[in-house]
């Protein structure tokens, strides 16, 4: 009906215009590569985690530490993320 043809051209417009602005994908786009480095950072070497982090790991009976790790990062203020991510890498995305 009429509402659900209202609610489509909402979901459209939503998508073509924030969903998908170049300036939204840019931000995706940075906040993906901080993840994604924290993620690597943090697995590949645990000299890189933060101290909380490797308590979380010893502490819960996660059955691999990717499970823990990837719940630390969901935890993340984009703050820290970023300073995390600055302290490990060279180069860090602007997220702001």
């Amino acid at each position: 009906g009429e509402m659900q043809s209202a609610e489509a051209a909402i979901k459209s417009f939503l998508f073509k215009n924030v969903y998908r602005s170049p300036s939204v994908m840019v931000m995706r786009e940075a906040a993906e590569t901080i993840i994604a480095g924290l993620f690597s950072a943090y697995g590949n070497d645990p000299r890189n985690r933060p101290k909380s982090l490797e308590n979380q790991i010893n502490r819960q009976s996660y059955g691999s530490p990717f499970r823990a790790i990837a719940d630390f990062i969901a935890s993340m203020t984009d703050d820290y993320a970023i300073s995390e991510h600055h302290r490990l890498f060279d180069e860090t995305p602007d997220l702001r």
